[in-house]
């Protein structure tokens, strides 16, 4: 009886010490380990975007602390010259936005290291059976010591008297380090939900690798908004792949990238033309500027890029696969979240114009986009509707206003709604 009590004395021991080992190695080997989605932007040029709309930009260079962008000379970005880098903690994650990596800019050799690091891991059966491992024997550990911490569903509610009022969407999922739905999706196309500036938008790219707190999308063809400021020379110029060129009160623009260019308004001073184009590759279009000497005009537009991105699971989620080539999230709006943060000044003057011109198609475009972008889709879409029966009124004889309706009809009937 006394050699059995001992032997089963001897044998918790040892199930106790294993234990200890197992969770001393954990430990150890996080305190030591590397976000594996940050880890591969070490070294290369990125771009850093944090959720209240600061930008640095520079080399990468990640610690298990957080990371430090090293700006390549001494004041570049919209720094201090004194700045030579900056230096973004672990524990600021959930501030950040993104992490971009253009993979147009890349020389030869980064291009080719790129496509090395973007290769499946070897042994990744095995690691994620370890990651499962790992988690639970942390989970059981968290549930004896009451400290259980369950996955971080991010939700937000429909705001306003619109389309989404009263409704619950998902907007962030931060899990395990091992997600079975992840692992089955990666290296295909998927459309990710994200939220940007209380809006939420959907993109669509390789899901290459996640982690606890980022996903890895490669190849996204992304928009960005960027402002072309206009002067009165009239020599030809070209600016982020875009052509401009003024002959007295014409301008012409011309799209030099091999993806579309979305033109939204050219403003001159408190003047407003509404565009509302897609310019095709190699296209080009000219409008007339009505200014005087005094005023400088600015032309808004959206300009579409190669890119790799990392996004905070907090603010992110995976949420289908998309189809082969599917490009049509390039036309997504974005639908706020929050109370719009257009004028009524500008819907009172689209209203307006729409009074006196049922027809007008530009105004009824540019309000369909603004009702949308409110989550008013039912209004939306009937001003779409009407600015479609005319297309040859369209700049672009209605391509762009075609395509986000389109969207807008996809949007409302695949994205899902948490119960409230």
């Amino acid at each position: 009886m006394a050699t059995l009590l001992n032997l089963l004395l001897l044998t918790i021991l040892m199930l106790a010490l294993l234990l200890a080992i197992l969770l001393l190695t954990a430990a150890f080997g996080r305190r030591r380990k590397q976000d594996r989605t940050l880890h591969a932007f070490e070294g290369y040029f990125v771009t850093v975007e944090r959720r209240n709309g600061r930008i640095w930009s520079g080399i990468l260079h990640l610690t298990t602390s957080g990371f430090e962008i090293r700006f390549p000379t001494a004041g570049s970005g919209n720094v201090p010259p004194a700045e030579a880098s900056y230096i973004h903690y672990a524990v600021e994650y959930d501030a950040l936005q993104a992490l971009y990596r253009d993979v147009e800019g890349m020389g030869p050799e980064e291009r080719k290291r790129r496509e090395t690091d973007l290769r499946p891991e070897n042994g990744r059966r095995l690691h994620t059976r370890w990651q499962d491992l790992l988690d639970t024997i942390e989970q059981g550990i968290a549930i004896l010591t009451d400290r259980e911490q369950v996955p971080l569903a991010v939700e937000i509610e429909g705001a306003g008297h619109n389309d989404m009022s009263g409704n619950r969407y998902l907007v962030g999922y931060v899990g395990n380090r091992h997600d079975p739905l992840l692992e089955g999706n990666l290296g295909q196309r998927m459309v990710c939900q994200l939220v940007v500036q209380d809006s939420l938008f959907e993109r669509i790219g390789t899901l290459q690798a996640y982690s606890k707190r980022f996903l890895l999308l490669s190849d996204v063809l992304y928009p960005s908004a960027r402002v072309l400021y206009l002067g009165r020379e009239e020599h030809p110029r070209v600016e982020t792949e875009v052509r401009l060129e003024q002959n007295g009160r014409r301008l012409e623009i011309t799209n030099l990238s091999p993806y579309p260019l979305l033109l939204d308004d050219l403003r001159m001073g408190e003047k407003v033309k509404d565009l509302g184009m897609v310019l095709q590759p190699q296209q080009s279009f000219h409008v007339v500027l009505e200014r005087t000497e005094e005023i400088d005009c600015e032309l808004r537009c959206q300009i579409v890029r190669k890119l790799d991105i990392i996004l905070p699971r907090a603010h992110a989620v995976v949420r289908y696969r998309a189809g082969h080539e599917d490009n049509r999230h390039l036309f997504d709006i974005g639908i706020a979240l929050s109370p719009t943060r257009a004028s009524p000044e500008q819907e009172e003057r689209l209203r307006w114009e729409l009074r006196q011109h049922p027809h007008n198609a530009t105004a009824a475009a540019s309000l369909g986009r603004l009702l949308y972008r409110r989550g008013d889709f039912a209004e939306a879409e009937g001003f779409f509707v009407i600015a479609l029966q005319q297309p040859q009124a369209l700049p672009d004889n209605g391509t762009r206003v075609h395509y986000e309706l389109e969207q807008l009809r996809r949007y409302r009937q695949s994205t899902p709604k948490t119960p409230s």
